[in-house]
């Protein structure tokens, strides 16, 4: 929590707890999301606005930072999330059986603008307690299809879809779209090899 800008951290015990701090949020068992939602900023996201679904028998260990009101998680059916980071603006959906290992980022939004002379005023504001101007930052939602495996400690970046069956080796950094059942390594990450057995 760098010089306390992140100012708000709700930790979800149960869903009772969950339903009085963030709107619709829904989960099929209350052990099946162990992790933490963040608000960005000193009442800059309305949490209630933002939302979190988890499927059945999936298990979320992640912390998920809301960043704009009415931003959205939404996991499929028994799938895992680590002990990673979903940075989230606008939204990330997660299909059924993913495995996303510890350490791994997955972000759906630029942060700042590319513009440095509008990226001058982003720590300004911040101590003004001013809000950030999102209209000058790319957004897009990012989509993890079914039976996808991120290894640790890989990055995924906004507007990207990894399609079903796909494997992101550890560290890689995802900034394009990844075709169905394929392998990727590297930054930025390149497939390798054959397509993978379905």
């Amino acid at each position: 929590m760098l010089f306390g800008l992140i100012t708000r951290i709700l930790a979800y015990n149960n869903r009772r707890q969950a339903k009085r701090k963030l709107g619709h949020f829904s989960i099929s068992d209350d052990r099946l999301f162990r992790g933490h939602a963040v608000a960005a900023g000193d009442g800059w996201v309305r949490l209630e606005t933002c939302s979190i679904v988890v499927g059945q028998g999936s298990l979320v260990l992640a912390t998920v930072s809301f960043e704009r009101d009415g931003a959205f998680l939404r996991v499929g059916s028994n799938s895992f999330i680590g002990a990673s980071e979903l940075i989230i603006s606008t939204g990330i959906t997660i299909g059924d059986n993913v495995l996303i290992a510890s350490g791994c980022m997955i972000q759906d939004h630029d942060s700042h603008s590319i513009e440095a002379a509008i990226r001058r005023d982003d720590v300004k504001a911040w101590v003004e307690g001013r809000p950030k101007d999102w209209s000058t930052v790319k957004c897009q939602q990012i989509v993890i299809e079914e039976d996808v495996w991120v290894g640790a400690r890989a990055i995924v970046l906004k507007g990207v879809r990894i399609g079903r069956g796909s494997i992101v080796g550890a560290g890689a950094v995802v900034t394009r779209d990844v075709t169905p059942l394929t392998r990727v390594v590297g930054n930025p990450a390149r497939a390798v090899g054959g397509l993978l057995d379905q």
